[in-house]
């Protein structure tokens, strides 16, 4: 299913929702009390190398999961619509650059990190900023037999 179909129809947000890859589960103590429990804050380093451990050394590859509607993205699916993908794929929905359907009952996906920061699972520090992110979808596997 690519992120055009599965970015269309929004299924509840389930804020306990964590793909569970890697890092370190932090609490509000030890992140300054600015993220909640169960928020991985990480180094860009360590995003980095995640990313890299995951996809590949191809950031075009690296894939992510809409907290909201459950769509996984990266970057080609925003490159194949021209639409920009830095600052967005990992924190931007797809859905939100998809046309509007005709269709009432089909509603896409419009959630974005950058006006609600308190639904992010994973934060990474860069240059002394905290960033909050999607996470990191899970790789698909390469064998054509296992769907």
């Amino acid at each position: 299913m690519t992120a055009t179909q599965e970015c269309t129809t929004i299924t509840p947000f389930d804020s306990r929702a964590t793909l569970g890859i890697g890092g370190e589960t932090l609490d509000r103590a030890q992140t300054k009390g600015t993220w909640g429990a169960g928020v991985r804050v990480l180094s860009w380093a360590e995003w980095m190398e995640e990313g890299r451990r995951l996809f590949g050394p191809d950031r075009q590859n690296w894939a992510f999961r809409c907290p909201a509607c459950g769509c996984r993205q990266n970057a080609l699916d925003f490159i194949r619509r021209r639409i920009d993908p830095r600052g967005r794929v990992f924190m931007t929905c797809f859905g939100r650059f998809l046309p509007v359907s005709e269709d009432p009952w089909v509603i896409r996906c419009r959630f974005s990190l950058e006006g609600l920061p308190q639904f992010s699972r994973v934060v990474v520090v860069y240059e002394g900023r905290e960033i909050p992110v999607f996470e990191y979808a899970e790789p698909q596997s390469l064998d054509p037999f296992n769907w």
